[in-house]
């Protein structure tokens, strides 16, 4: 984050000292310093009155630097170039290292369309440190990593459910900001529907001897995740379908060569399921008889997707894999959530079971007829 920040700058001065030039350098992440700096916020150059050599310790005071000259949470040197009467130019010793901390810019929130996982996942999205804007540069600041830290109420008590450090060099510079995407295999406990959950940001800085561990934001940030949606799920010969349920429980249900009669069930999940057919332990399409596909990620749409319809069902007409129908947004029934009961003989005309080779590691099979 840019300034102002205002330094003293105590140093040394030589008892010939009639003018000088303060200048800086910047440490960065990896313990190497940059070259020297002029910083002209003093004056190109300033006085320096020794009091006939007589007042060697000199002070600059409230020194906030030129535009960006001096960013919080990095670390700098400083030394005076002198002028001295004798038409030479000296310069003071080295100050000690010196920096200011702040709480970096980021965002906390969550993607209900993470296409990689079937359930939410936290966005941790965190900005340059010279805030949002800018590009990324970490090696405009000192700080060396990053430490994520996910918390929710466990027991009545908030608990870290999942801490991360993230080193800057994970960062693409020039990219508009990083984000760190955490999802419910990352924690300790599944991510779960309408739950508050909270993000503390910390850091680690190199302060020129040692990497400390720096904690400047004044409380987490929260974020409560949406409601489960509801499904309808057709399938047939091979079908598959992967989602997680309101409890951020992955599931898996399955059949394998048994006719699957053109039955259908409901189910709630977090986001959009899965569906496709497992044929020979590869992930397929689903496919209907005629030949048209679709994709496991695609939304079927009844009468707009070309699928044929049983005529006295109304149901379309599957001849591997399943289709996934979205039937209401952000709305479960409890009927449909969680340990849902077995299907059975009884209930669809056949038994499921994972499909054959097993493609997957997955729950048994229990979804919901309606």
């Amino acid at each position: 984050m840019a300034g102002p920040i205002n330094f003293t700058i105590n140093y040394t001065c030589s008892p010939n000292a009639v003018s000088g030039i303060l200048e800086y350098r910047r440490l960065q992440p990896n313990g190497s310093w940059t070259n020297w700096i002029p910083n002209l916020s003093t004056g190109n150059p300033f006085a320096i009155n020794t009091v006939g050599g007589t007042v060697l310790n000199q002070t600059l005071s409230n020194i906030s630097g030129n535009g960006n000259d001096f960013i919080y949470n990095t670390t700098y040197d400083f030394r005076i170039k002198q002028n001295c009467d004798t038409g030479v130019f000296e310069y003071s010793n080295i100050s000690s290292p010196i920096y200011a901390t702040a709480c970096p810019q980021f965002q906390f929130s969550v993607d209900t369309n993470y296409s990689s996982n079937p359930g939410y996942a936290f966005i941790v999205r965190l900005y340059d440190n010279l805030g949002i804007g800018y590009p990324m540069n970490p090696n405009l600041a000192s700080i060396v990593s990053y430490v994520f830290d996910v918390k929710t109420n466990v027991g009545g008590t908030i608990t870290s459910i999942g801490s991360f450090t993230v080193p800057v060099t994970a960062f693409t510079p020039g990219a508009p900001y990083f984000d760190f995407p955490i999802t419910s295999d990352d924690l300790s406990q599944p991510i779960e529907s309408l739950t508050l959950y909270y993000l503390d940001v910390t850091f680690y800085l190199n302060d020129g001897s040692y990497v400390i561990y720096a904690d400047p934001c004044e409380a987490p940030v929260s974020v409560t995740t949406p409601p489960c949606s509801t499904y309808r799920i057709y399938g047939n010969e091979f079908f598959v379908i992967e989602y997680r349920d309101c409890n951020g429980v992955k599931r898996s249900c399955g059949t394998s060569t048994t006719r699957f009669n053109g039955s259908s069930f409901y189910l709630c999940s977090q986001t959009q399921p899965k569906g496709y057919s497992c044929i020979g332990g590869a992930y397929r399409p689903t496919i209907s008889p005629t030949g048209i596909t679709v994709q496991p990620n695609e939304l079927f749409v009844p009468g707009v997707t070309p699928f044929q319809y049983d005529p006295l069902t109304g149901d379309p007409i599957i001849l591997y894999g399943a289709l996934v129908e979205l039937i209401s947004t952000n709305a479960c029934d409890s009927n449909f959530n969680g340990d849902l009961f077995d299907v059975t003989d009884a209930q669809v005309g056949s038994p499921w079971y994972n499909p054959y080779p097993v493609p997957l590691t997955c729950t048994p099979p229990s979804c919901l007829a309606p």
